[in-house]
């Protein structure tokens, strides 16, 4: 009796518990909050398709969920989400709406920023316009294809198939010409190549006729010509050294009035007597050249 009262007890408390346990994922998976948390309330134009439950992220890991999505108006609505309360948002703070998977799920990114001033949970906060998500990467990645679609089957008409095969007949010409041995520049290549070779073995065997002794011994001649050279260069400088010497002392000499050209360059009496000299010599011979007859000319025999 007592067994069959026990398992009666134990059947009763299971059924309890997953009645408890489906009223609590049915909350759940309605946005409800019982984990606990700090809610907030943000609002946005338009929410994409969020919903209640939907994740909450930062930094791409799941920290929190959505708990009541109401329409104040059209343009505006209202979205609760619930965070640790150990995570406040900062005043410099950005909520998206983000969409991810090719599925396009719909959650929301949360970037509690860093400014030095933090947020009021019971002050609505303003989300920031919607990034991105995959789905739009995907239409996007489909309208390339479709448009590099549009290019190859541009490229692939009839038109473009002909030029292109005129193309390669061309370069097909133009690879067997080049590569004809006989009368492409491969061939004249060759040709020029040979002449070089030529020239070159002749330059080396009239290289190797040279005698270098008589060279070597030619070049020792004129290295002890050129020293004998720089040395008489050398006795050359020397005496125009002792020359200027001399030279600069004489002239010293007749600046001071030493000797008898600097007495004659110091002496002004004689360039005075010298100048009426000369003025007098010109006078005589204007009067010779007035009266020519004026002047006579005694001869004493002694």
């Amino acid at each position: 009796m007592a067994s069959g009262t026990r398992r009666e007890i134990a059947v009763g408390a299971l059924a309890l518990l997953g009645l408890v346990l489906f009223f609590a994922g049915t909350l759940l998976l309605k946005g409800g909050n019982l984990g606990g948390g700090q809610p907030w309330i943000v609002v946005f134009d338009n929410v994409n398709g969020l919903k209640r439950g939907s994740p909450v992220q930062i930094s791409g890991y799941a920290v929190g969920h959505v708990t009541d999505i109401r329409l104040r108006r059209p343009g505006e609505v209202e979205v609760t989400f619930v965070l640790p309360e150990e995570m406040p948002l900062h005043s410099d703070a950005v909520i998206q709406v983000a969409s991810v998977g090719l599925v396009g799920d719909v959650l929301l990114t949360v970037d509690p920023g860093a400014a030095p001033g933090t947020l009021d949970p019971k002050r609505p906060i303003t989300g920031s316009e919607q990034g991105p998500g995959l789905t739009a990467r995907a239409e996007q990645l489909s309208e390339q294809v479709g448009r590099v679609t549009s290019g190859a089957t541009l490229i692939l008409n009839q038109q473009t198939a002909n030029e292109i095969h005129r193309s390669l007949q061309a370069m097909e010409r133009m690879l067997n010409t080049y590569g004809d041995p006989d009368r492409g520049p491969t061939a004249q290549l060759v040709q020029t190549m040979g002449g070089v070779k030529l020239l070159a073995d002749e330059m080396r065997r009239t290289l190797e006729e040279l005698n270098r002794t008589h060279v070597f011994a030619n070049m020792d001649t004129v290295s002890r010509n050129l020293a004998r050279g720089s040395r008489a260069t050398d006795s050359l400088v020397g005496q125009l050294r002792h020359t200027s010497a001399t030279l600069d002392t004489l002239l010293a000499g007749i600046n001071q009035g030493r000797g008898t050209l600097g007495m004659l360059a110091q002496d002004s009496g004689l360039y005075n007597d010298a100048r009426r000299t000369s003025q007098a010599l010109s006078a005589l011979l204007e009067e010779i050249k007035k009266d020519p007859g004026r002047l006579t000319i005694q001869v004493k025999v002694f």
